[in-house]
């Protein structure tokens, strides 16, 4: 059995002193808060199997940018949790289905990658 993310713990080593909490859960990605000394952040970042170990990876400093992001704003990172999970449109954000990246009304197709 696969061993899930904890839903929430206080970090270690570099993270010494911060809260994280998790507030939600898709099949594509994690958001979490973070919370230190009178800062409050949030971490949104895809769903990585660790096969090694037979868990979920929580981010290192190192996928920030790559499969992971922070946010300041609570808002921004449920916007990104929604891009990554499909929702929203990458070029104006309004909502979508799951299957396509782009409405096909905000941008030409000369802006898209095909």
């Amino acid at each position: 059995m696969m061993k899930e993310l904890r839903e929430s713990f206080e970090g270690k080593g570099e993270m010494k002193g911060f809260i994280f909490t998790q507030l939600q859960k898709t099949d594509k990605c994690y958001l979490y808060e973070v919370k230190t000394e009178g800062h409050i952040g949030y971490e949104v970042f895809q769903h990585k199997i660790n096969t090694h170990f037979n868990c979920i990876s929580y981010p290192s400093s190192k996928a920030f940018g790559v499969w992971a992001w922070y946010f300041r704003d609570k808002n921004k990172a449920i916007t990104k949790l929604k891009e990554i999970t499909g929702h929203i449109c990458k070029g104006c954000g309004s909502q979508i289905s799951y299957d396509v990246e782009y409405c096909g009304e905000c941008i030409c197709e000369d802006d898209m990658d095909i």
